[in-house]
């Protein structure tokens, strides 16, 4: 009697479940309300978006911005140690007029897992359509994510769950990143989708300083690559001018870490949807941290250290009285100094040859001093530059016919110099410059003749590589 009521009774549940799940509706492609539904999307991972919900799974709507397979560090990389950036999708991608937004999701590769890593995500509405002329305000943005995380190793799809769901009004959405880490990888890149201009992420990176409460006026780079991106909508509320898609998640979220990173950034309290308190002005908030903003962007913007160690490789063209002159090679060692700042000094030691064929050469030895101005030093890809000044000669030998006294007044000549250039920094110890210059001899007698209105002159071209020294310091 008791086998036969233990069977009858697993008859009646099994026949009632499946009575349930039968009548339960079906939206897109999953039903609602379904613990066999939860299991089935943490098959690959244990790590989905419902992790959190594991009595009661809740249905997510998808909606995927870029298909591009172009790998680049945007919106961040891990070849810095802090990186601020900003991305604006538009509202014709999104497709959505309404909705409460969960999380967001990348495809990014690391060639190692980098531990300790502090994250924090602010997300805003904007009517703006490029981010070309400055930052998106970050005190008109709610912060929806701030942990320490750990970035898996290999080729993953990186969810990152909010740690309060954020109200998306049918508006472009801009998202605001700032990243620092310990752990540097020289091969860590997203996946993107190119677009026909660089208007809408925007990048800034450097070593020795985490990015402080207001940064606005901070010079960034703005890219091509447009991170591609999956937007994970609660169904509730939901207004979508699109299909979206609910699908199997095979993701990696990111891990809690234990490793505790300190790092000043803009502390705002996370409040609930629900608590509608009135923000602070852009002026109040500017107002209230004015000394400190002062001092970040006056000491803080370092994206070299002060000292360089350089040496260029140079083809020389001696310009004067003879003609026929010949290009011939020469060498600069240079040491630089206050290079974390726009405006900078060089001291240079150099040798090199001058020649017009059958008639002159010299062998000479120089030194300078030079001031250099970069206008774009903070950007962390490079900068162009301008650099003056002036420096002494001494020349070895003058016209093949007659060579000239070893005498140190005969053969000693002061030069004015200038030169136009570009550097482009590898990464955080060093750069490739490239610079056409100019030496201006204030004596007309290098080539033992003096004749005409000018005096002679020697045009270089330089190929240099700079390693910058004591890096991290201010």
């Amino acid at each position: 009697m008791f086998l036969r009521s233990v069977i009858f009774f697993f008859l009646f549940q099994f026949t009632f479940s499946g009575f349930l799940i039968a009548g339960t509706p079906f939206a897109y492609s999953f039903p609602a309300n379904s613990n066999i539904i939860h299991a089935k999307l943490n098959e690959e991972t244990n790590a989905s978006l419902n992790y959190e919900h594991k009595d009661d799974p809740v249905k997510y709507y998808v909606s995927r911005v870029g298909r591009g397979e172009v790998p680049a560090g945007s919106p961040f990389s891990f070849k810095w140690n802090y990186t601020m950036s900003q991305t604006l999708y538009l509202a014709d991608e999104i497709g959505v007029s309404s909705g409460t937004l969960k999380g967001i999701e990348y495809r990014m590769h690391n060639n190692l897992t980098i531990r300790g890593t502090h994250l924090t995500i602010w997300v805003g509405n904007t009517k703006r359509e490029n981010l070309v002329q400055n930052w998106e305000d970050i005190f008109a943005m709610q912060r929806v994510y701030e942990k320490n995380v750990d970035f898996p190793a290999g080729e993953k799809n990186i969810f990152i769950p909010f740690d309060v769901p954020f109200e998306y009004q049918g508006d472009n959405l801009v998202i605001h990143m700032r990243v620092a880490t310990q752990t540097l990888s020289g091969d860590s890149y997203f996946y993107t989708t190119e677009i026909t201009t660089a208007s809408r992420i925007k990048l800034s990176q450097r070593d020795n300083i985490p990015f402080d409460v207001d940064e606005s006026d901070e010079i960034g780079r703005l890219l091509y690559n447009l991170p591609n991106i999956n937007f994970y909508f609660y169904p509730e509320n939901l207004q979508a001018i699109r299909e979206l898609e609910e699908t199997k998640i095979h993701s990696t979220a990111l891990s809690e870490s234990a490793l505790i990173t300190p790092v000043r950034t803009a502390e705002r309290p996370i409040e609930p949807e629900r608590e509608r308190t009135p923000r602070p002005t852009v002026t109040e908030t500017r107002a209230a941290s004015h000394e400190d903003a002062r001092k970040a962007v006056i000491f803080s913007r370092d994206t070299r250290s002060r000292f360089s160690l350089g040496l260029d490789l140079s083809l020389n063209l001696y310009d004067g009285d003879y003609l026929n002159a010949m290009i011939l090679p020469g060498a600069d060692l240079s040491f630089g100094f206050l290079q974390n700042r726009s405006i900078s000094f060089d001291w240079n030691f150099g040798v090199g040859r001058v020649e017009s064929v059958d008639i002159f050469h010299a062998n000479f030895a120089q030194t300078a001093l030079g001031i250099k101005y970069r206008p774009f030093n903070f950007n962390t890809y490079g900068s162009p530059f301008i650099q003056g000044g002036g420096g002494i000669l001494y020349h070895t030998q003058g016209t093949r016919f007659v060579e000239s006294e070893l005498s140190f007044d005969r053969n000693l000549m002061y030069f004015v110099n200038f030169s136009l250039g570009y550097e482009w920094l590898l990464n955080r110890w060093g750069g490739l410059t490239v610079a056409l210059g100019n030496r201006q001899l204030l004596s007309d007698n290098i080539d033992g003749l003096v004749h005409g209105k000018y005096n002679d002159r020697i045009w270089s071209l330089n190929l240099g590589f700079k390693i910058y020294l004591n890096t991290g310091a201010n």
